[in-house]
């Protein structure tokens, strides 16, 4: 497995029916809390923000259950991903989770034509990185990715231009970017512009 999957950008993790991990390739790592440590022996709780874990763990269980296939999109470790979990019996009789995050950058203006029709939207978003800002400076980096300018954007959120302004600097500085272009394409490689967050 650690060759077919190790030029991969998606994450895929196999986790067993305590759902734990008993191995991942380098990719899945982006999705830990803790993403400089190794994820094999740890759960789904110790991988993900508690809230996060709770119900991504129901989806393991949903699976397990069913020894079906589940999937799901959402926001994780602060990328729109989509998240494909299949339950099977190992050669041992175990019965194991096969996880697979897929990030999806390339159709983050399409999301309705991305999603799989056998998808979910999950309920809780992990937000990681983009956690510290507001809904309203998340809304205005969202618009930012679609390549609307500050008077647009104050415009579409029915704000004055220097109070959208004030959304960028404030973003520049929690976000460590310094000018609105990489704003929005920070806003782009998150997945902002693919989901189906806020209607501004």
């Amino acid at each position: 497995m650690d060759v077919l999957s190790s030029d991969a950008r998606t994450g895929v993790a196999l986790f067993d029916s305590k759902l734990s991990v008993v191995w991942s390739n380098e990719a899945y790592r982006r999705v830990s809390v803790d993403p400089d440590h190794a994820v094999v022996g740890r759960s789904v709780w110790d991988l993900l923000p508690r809230v996060v874990a709770e119900e991504r763990a129901s989806f393991f269980q949903e699976s397990l259950a069913s020894m079906g296939l589940v999937r799901v999109h959402g926001m994780l470790a602060g990328s729109w991903t989509f998240s494909t979990y299949r339950a099977f019996v190992g050669l041992d009789g175990a019965r194991r989770v096969l996880a697979v995050e897929s990030e999806q950058l390339e159709s983050a203006c399409h999301p309705r034509s991305a999603v799989p029709e056998s998808s979910r939207r999950a309920r809780v978003d992990d937000w990681r990185h983009l956690d510290s800002l507001t809904e309203r400076e998340r809304q205005v980096l969202r618009l930012l990715g679609f390549g609307l300018s500050t008077q647009q954007i104050a415009d579409r959120l029915k704000r004055s231009v220097k109070t959208v302004q004030s959304h960028r600097e404030a973003l520049g500085a929690k976000l460590s970017v310094r000018n609105k272009s990489e704003l929005a394409r920070l806003a782009v490689c998150s997945g902002l512009t693919a989901s189906e967050l806020f209607v501004p």
